[in-house]
């Protein structure tokens, strides 16, 4: 196929040039060479996304009970870390503990985030990027209590400007017990939410370990 372009849409040609130059050749390489053979599950994060297992230490132990699914698609809890009182140095970045909204996402570049079995994956659409299964089977949709993704966003941003941001308000509210939906009310409202769930604080002293530091942060 050949794609004409003109000066009017340049910003958005980009985006297309790239993505089909780039990242769908990327993708279709790591599925269809580097993984078919080898690789039983998969999935492409961004380096600011963590899989999380709410009930559990293991992610092959939540996968096996969907082995009878090509894949198993996932949402996502987002995290505000411009501001550096909630990240103070040394911290991790996954010890930020304010859910904020979604950022807003080109539809180009938006990517279903799904754990998938690359034998089964016949291709995917653009945009958004989703993922098709042999004899059309679908992807389990799993609640968030069961396996999620956290993604921690601004930090760039923040990096480069930290006035770039209006500091936004917290909303006292126990995000443990209040229904999801509710929550996805006060964040769209302009509040931010302190994750009082802490599920990922878990992971921490074993990260902090592989980094070479103890408990306290202290290398």
């Amino acid at each position: 196929n050949r794609f004409q372009y003109s000066p009017l849409d340049e910003n958005e040609n980009n985006e297309i040039l790239s993505t089909l130059c780039t990242e769908i050749l990327a993708y279709e390489n790591a599925i269809n060479v580097l993984a078919v053979n080898q690789t039983r599950w998969m999935v492409l994060l961004n380096i600011d996304e963590f899989l999380i297992p709410p009930e559990g230490n293991k992610l092959t132990t939540v996968l096996e009970k969907y082995d009878e699914y090509p894949g198993v698609t996932l949402c996502s809890d987002y995290f505000d870390v411009y501001n550096p009182d909630v990240l103070p140095k040394k911290n991790l970045v996954i010890e930020s503990l304010d859910l904020t909204k979604p950022p807003e996402q080109n539809p180009l570049k938006i990517v279903e985030k799904t754990i998938f079995k690359p034998d089964l994956c016949t291709s995917f659409t653009w945009p958004p990027y989703k993922y098709n299964f042999k004899e059309n089977r679908p992807a389990a949709k799993l609640d968030r209590h069961v396996l999620r993704i956290n993604q921690y966003v601004n930090r760039y941003k923040g990096y480069w400007d930290l006035n770039y941001f209006k500091r936004k308000k917290r909303y006292q509210v126990d995000n443990r017990v209040v229904p999801q939906d509710t929550i996805q009310e006060i964040l769209d409202g302009g509040y931010e939410i302190e994750d009082q769930e802490r599920v990922i604080y878990r992971f921490v002293p074993e990260m902090l370990k592989r980094l070479g530091y103890d408990s306290s942060g202290k290398g």
